[in-house]
């Protein structure tokens, strides 16, 4: 005999209550959706704080130099799609940058101070000039990923020149792609140690850095923000040398990439993203052999702006 039918009424409603509301709800017991919920009007701060520590080492001497970046950006939400998939106007708001290095004097610039800065620091100041608080339109769809970019000519050029005195970080082409960098969200509903992947390249001096990262969802942890789903990073990286025909051989001898990103899901955002990526480079330059030790430490946190 069908037990369903043994029981109380009342109990065969509840059971009914209960599939109707399994078979019914986007996610299954114990998985979690992690996704942007992207709202027209929203504003957004995003602060990324670089330091890259570095050691070069050629026949006896050596060279150490400590690089702090730190670049804050304002989000605009100015539309979204019946797919999520946000319209932003995004502006470079702020730059920070400190060099140091025992063969040059320290190199210290703020965009946000006034007074005209000395030496290499006015170049700075007058590359970045064109770029600070001009909206470049991007696309971003609710896993996180950058699906459109709209620089316009004039800007691109401007970033160019920028490029030339801050590095590639603000080349048009690093630009379009280190959105990626703050993370790639799952494509369906996750639960505890669940992985996916996300693979970028990047042209270099060195060569084409290729990364590919792992991210394993965690759960979701306590913190003063309240439960955040907590995503763990670990990367492989892969250097793609310049075609043949160079005088000099680049080897990536070893590598490390690791990191840890968190994401409100009830709000439908990324709370703070952290990456700690280390480099052993060998250059051989015709009889000349060259060690370097890249360390790089990058932290990201977007905050709401608040009418």
């Amino acid at each position: 005999m069908n037990r369903l039918k043994r029981l109380p009424c009342g109990h065969g409603m509840l059971m009914l209550t209960i599939l109707l509301l399994v078979l019914s709800s986007p996610v299954c017991f114990g998985q979690q959706v992690l996704r942007w919920k992207f709202q027209p009007g929203d504003q957004f701060k995003v602060t990324t704080e670089q330091k890259t520590e570095s050691t070069t080492q050629a026949a006896d001497q050596s060279l150490k130099m400590t690089i702090q970046l730190t670049v804050e950006e304002q989000w605009d939400i100015k539309q979204v799609d019946e797919k999520g998939v946000a319209e932003i106007a995004r502006s470079l708001t702020r730059i920070q940058l400190l060099i140091r290095s025992p063969v040059d004097e320290e190199i210290s610039f703020d965009s946000a101070k006034k007074r005209s800065a000395p030496g290499v620091a006015r170049s700075i100041a007058e590359a970045l000039g064109p770029v600070l608080d001009k909206p470049m339109r991007i696309q971003l769809n609710p896993r996180g990923a950058v699906v459109g970019v709209e620089l316009g000519e004039q800007l691109k050029t401007q970033l160019a020149e920028l490029a030339k005195v801050l590095g590639e970080f603000f080349s048009p082409d690093s630009i379009e792609q280190q959105l990626m960098t703050i993370g790639r969200l799952p494509a369906g509903p996750v639960k505890q140690g669940a992985s996916w992947m996300t693979q970028v390249k990047a042209m270099t001096p060195l060569g084409t850095l290729s990364v590919s990262r792992t991210f394993t969802y965690e759960g979701e942890k306590p913190s003063t923000e309240g439960n955040l789903s907590e995503i763990v990073i670990a990367g492989q990286i892969k250097l793609i040398p310049p075609a043949k025909g160079s005088d000099r051989t680049i080897t990536l001898n070893k590598q490390t990439l690791e990191g840890v990103l968190r994401f409100d899901a009830e709000a439908g955002r990324l709370v703070e993203s952290h990456e700690l990526q280390t480099l052993e480079i060998q250059t051989t330059y015709r009889e000349i052999r060259i060690e370097s030790q890249v360390k790089t430490s990058t932290h990201t946190t977007v905050t709401p702006i608040m009418p």
